[in-house]
């Protein structure tokens, strides 16, 4: 089983038309407690789930490997842009620190946009040195952008 489906080889997963802009999605499994969306520049979107941190799954290999290989719809590898959506979390747990430590290792991006993150999981991600890694900067959605997403 292809867990990224970017390929077209589960039903979740396919390529999305956004604003008139290409992307590839991956839809949450029963299996995997996230989201993936690519942009056309290449940028792969991560959304975390409320309970990804108590997910079984996440300490599986294929919650992490599945970035070493993708491709967006139109074949392209990850342009080095991470993209970090917390925002229906409110901290991080070892679990999930571990978890994107093995993201960041299989993924080598140049730099990850954390979205919507409050101050614990900042704090967290500074205080397990994860921007000694990947340079991380912070972004909160537009009250717009906030409801398109909901």
């Amino acid at each position: 089983m292809c867990i990224c489906g970017l390929a077209g080889t589960t039903p979740a997963c396919g390529p999305v038309r956004t604003r008139g802009i290409f992307a590839s999605t991956m839809q949450p499994t029963p299996d995997l407690p996230f989201t993936v969306v690519t942009a056309a520049d290449g940028a792969v979107t991560v959304t975390l789930l409320p309970e990804a941190g108590l997910h079984p799954r996440i300490t599986h290999a294929d919650s992490y490997l599945w970035l070493r290989n993708f491709r967006d719809a139109r074949g392209r590898a990850m342009s080095g842009r991470l993209v970090l959506d917390v925002g229906r979390l409110n901290g991080m747990n070892s679990l999930l620190i571990a978890w994107l430590f093995q993201l960041i290792q299989v993924g080598r991006p140049a730099a990850m946009e954390v979205i919507e993150a409050n101050e614990q999981i900042l704090d967290q991600l500074r205080r397990f040195h994860v921007d000694d890694f990947v340079r991380i900067t912070r972004r909160e959605l537009s009250s717009a952008a906030r409801v398109a997403v909901a």
